[in-house]
């Protein structure tokens, strides 16, 4: 069986763009009588998930004009048509909406199918507005049976979310008799979750056939993994690019020309935990949340540090180095390297380059003056004077932001940002963070990966090798008011995204040398419990922080849901 895997790169309310898609995918079958079968990722026509938007008015009957449209446009087709969409949920009772699948030939919707399991935990909140379906559809190709589904309805079986549903769809076809499923998905990428999805799969279909077909592109904070495949009987026979564009790709069932599993363990390993796999998904995010959000250029704080490198060279491979634009804002604590490296960066890299330096002296001075009595009652917290020029930079970035319609981008880091060791209204000013889920120490093999990738140190190696400082203070280092980095960022993934909080519980879980080492140090403790802290009272940073690119198991924001006022632990000094 011939089949067309449609990729595709949604935009929420973008029915014409969506269907094109679809549409061109269709015009593959149709050059090609062999085919048998187009399918298309979940809510392919609205685009997932466009949230409230659909209690709008005329939401429901837009999209189900523009099924109509594809219905139409199938007319004298011999395939078959997977597309998903949104419909209401016509019983009176539950929510409002229902996920829906529908399966489309010769001018005629034959099949339908209601998506069972609707997903309500870290980003997702499917069940805020789906009614869950509780019946199966089955449809016949080429003389064989194929059972609907849709996302999560496969995975109940895998424990891959730690979520039990009281159904399940996937044995519930078996028990019937039908071993063959088409799924289609809409799934985030999240660093490593591929390659366990596949191990997975090739285990739930040890007997039968998959067709798993994934969207592709970013939407707001999350970006979309693709890696579309069929599985059968075990094995891995097709598997789509993880591609910048969203193509359509003609694969074929039953063809015995299956990839070797051993092979197929290592490259997945490799290419899935990799840093190159990352940096794809990083600049696909990037690139898309830019282009949708209506603008074509960009703007960032080039302070000659690694986040901002690696931010400058994210944006120029996204949009093009011609739409780049870089401000250097020195001050009298900044270091005449990290200009000399900014400076290196951009000619490296060929973004535009501007010179503006940061007189804070003069303004902190007469705000001091201002409130000096307040330093009897009050008592003074001088962290507030490195702090002024982080926000004059801030304001310069939003200046060029609103004068010439450049997103901002801010530069910060997931470990900065846990542990709030960053200014609001400052540094953490932009539109867009495309690293603030990204860990310090990876932020450093991103920026070996890029200058491996172009085979040249486009990023200054001065750069990746010096100490990483905020500089706001003479001779400030982060180690100053943070653990390393190596220390630092395993205790954050604990903490954050494994929900270990206790010290002696940390230390069973790590095999680094480094951190048991440190571990066994007099403060250790002392350490680990303020770095808790600090993530703890953090909270209300966070939420003023500009969104950025989900690529973590946990991420803040909407797969994070802490409340901004609770209890916290004080202070360990």
């Amino acid at each position: 069986m011939k089949i067309v895997i449609a990729q595709t790169n949604t935009t929420p309310l973008d029915f014409q763009g969506n269907t094109d898609q679809i549409k061109l995918a269709m015009d593959k079958a149709s050059a090609d009588t062999t085919i048998s079968l187009v399918v298309t990722p979940e809510l392919s026509i609205p685009g997932y998930l466009v949230k409230d938007l659909m209690y709008n008015q005329d939401f429901v009957e837009k999209n189900l004009k523009w099924l109509q449209k594809i219905v139409a446009f199938s007319t004298g087709s011999q395939y078959f048509t997977v597309v998903g969409y949104i419909d209401k949920n016509y019983n009176g009772q539950g929510k409002p909406f229902r996920n829906m699948l529908a399966v489309i030939k010769n001018g005629t919707v034959i099949a339908r199918y209601q998506k069972q399991l609707l997903p309500f935990y870290d980003v997702f909140d499917e069940g805020r507005y789906f009614e869950p379906g509780n019946k199966l559809a089955v449809i016949e190709i080429d003389g064989e049976k194929w059972g609907l589904a849709i996302c999560e309805d496969i995975w109940n079986d895998k424990d891959s979310d730690n979520y039990n549903y009281k159904s399940n769809p996937l044995a519930q076809y078996r028990e019937m008799g039908v071993n063959n499923i088409i799924s289609i998905n809409s799934s985030p990428y999240v660093m490593g979750k591929s390659a366990e999805r596949i191990r997975m799969l090739r285990e739930s279909f040890a007997k039968g056939n998959l067709i798993y077909v994934n969207q592709i592109g970013g939407q707001d904070d999350l970006v979309f993994a693709g890696k579309s495949l069929i599985v059968e009987d075990g094995r891995i026979t097709y598997k789509a690019e993880q591609t910048i564009e969203s193509t359509s790709h003609v694969c074929t069932i039953g063809n015995e020309c299956y990839i070797d599993v051993d092979v197929m363990e290592r490259i997945k390993l490799a290419e899935e935990y990799s840093i190159g796999l990352l940096w794809d998904m990083l600049t696909l995010g990037l690139r898309d949340y830019i282009q949708k959000s209506g603008f074509n250029s960009v703007v960032f704080g080039s302070s000659g540090g690694i986040d901002s490198a690696v931010v400058a060279a994210l944006a120029c491979e996204a949009i093009g180095a011609e739409n780049v634009y870089g401000i250097r804002m020195p001050s009298i604590h900044s270091s005449d390297h990290s200009l000399d490296d900014a400076r290196k960066l951009q000619e490296n890299l060929g973004f535009h380059d501007y010179l503006l330096p940061i007189e804070h002296m003069e303004l902190l001075d007469k705000y001091n003056k201002t409130f000096e009595s307040l330093k009897e009652t009050k008592g003074y917290n001088d962290v507030a004077d490195q702090n002024m020029q982080a926000r004059i930079r801030g304001a310069a970035i939003m200046h060029a932001s609103n004068a010439f319609g450049m997103l901002p981008l801010a530069t910060g880091n997931k470990s900065e940002l846990s542990v709030g060791y960053c200014t609001i209204y400052g540094d953490m000013c932009g539109g867009f963070a495309p690293i603030s889920d990204v860990y310090k120490t990876v932020i450093y093999r991103l920026a070996e990966h890029f200058n491996e990738k172009k085979n040249k140190d486009l990023i200054p190696v001065n750069i990746i090798t010096k100490p990483p400082s905020a500089e706001l203070a003479p001779d400030q280092k982060d180690d100053d008011s943070l653990l390393p980095y190596e220390i630092l960022d395993p205790i954050l993934y604990g903490y954050i995204e494994l929900f270990i909080g206790d010290f002696e519980e940390f230390r069973k879980t790590q095999n680094n040398p480094t951190v048991e080492k440190w571990a066994e140090t007099k403060n250790a403790k002392t350490q680990y419990n303020r770095m808790i802290y600090l993530v703890d009272r953090s909270e209300f940073k966070r939420r003023q922080a500009a969104i950025g690119i989900k690529v973590c198991k946990i991420s803040f924001g909407s797969g994070r849901r802490h409340p901004i006022i609770a209890k916290k632990t004080k202070e360990t000094k």
